[in-house]
């Protein structure tokens, strides 16, 4: 079973910015 979305639970600098390299290297981020 591969993961495809992930859930960022504490948005913040560092959620913001690991949400977007997640995004650039193909997962939905929630």
């Amino acid at each position: 079973m591969a993961v495809e979305t992930v859930a960022i639970m504490s948005p913040g600098d560092m959620g913001h910015s690991v949400g977007r390299a997640l995004r650039e290297s193909g997962l939905d981020v929630v």
